[in-house]
């Protein structure tokens, strides 16, 4: 994925900017706000089903450390969707138009406390967590934690370390003077592989919990 999108970003750029990433595009969406909301709908719908069916087994901190990114995820597909606006094409009320730079029926163009400042949490998180923590994990810096203890839920697994590396080279790239990096590391582009990690981490719950029972269980 990361390889494609680095060969529009470099041999494609008018595609890439106008289409992929609709950069100074104001008629529509370009490709990659459409994926962000729907990648994130599977990681979703698999932790409430995780959260439901395996209750038992999570510790309660990490049943709801699960739901709260659960619920961040639909904050933020429906955010990036306008909530159905761009699908349904409804006016956005004069009230609320007034406080949004964009006229949309959105929060993350009303405020930072909305957008930028969570934004800078989330990406903090994943470079910390999804990326150094399971480097040092894996050189045996860090312990690996027990399955019991609810720090080994709020962990992140090895599943989601790839996405982790991506949206990191996406980060930093978006800090580059080279004109391609810095195409690859456009802030739509990092959405998605922001919404990509965090999809994976929410999916992670279904599969280590459903491995456990099945191993308690078999």
């Amino acid at each position: 994925m990361g390889v494609s999108v680095f060969y529009l970003a470099a041999f494609e750029p008018d595609f890439y900017l106008h289409s992929f990433v609709a950069k100074d595009h104001d008629e529509e969406a370009g490709i990659s706000e459409h994926v962000v909301w729907s990648i994130q709908i599977p990681g979703i719908f698999l932790a409430f089903l995780a959260s439901v069916k395996y209750s038992r087994l999570l510790p309660k901190n990490a049943k709801v450390w699960l739901l709260m990114w659960a619920l961040a995820c639909i904050y933020f597909a429906g955010e990036e969707a306008s909530w159905g606006q761009w699908y349904f094409h409804w006016d956005t009320p004069e009230s609320f138009r007034q406080l949004n730079d964009q006229q949309e029926t959105n929060l993350h163009n009303v405020s930072s406390w909305f957008d930028q400042k969570p934004r800078f949490v989330v990406e903090s998180w994943i470079f910390l967590a999804g990326f150094v923590w399971p480097l040092l994990r894996k050189f045996g810096i860090v312990k690996e934690h027990a399955v019991d203890s609810w720090k080994y839920w709020l962990s992140v697994p090895n599943l989601c370390f790839s996405a982790a590396v991506l949206f990191t080279i996406v980060r930093f790239c978006d800090w580059s003077h080279n004109e391609i990096l810095k195409n690859f590391g456009h802030s739509e582009w990092r959405e998605v592989t922001i919404a990509l990690f965090l999809t994976l981490y929410l999916s992670s719950f279904w599969f280590r919990l459903r491995a456990l029972s099945r191993a308690q269980n078999p």
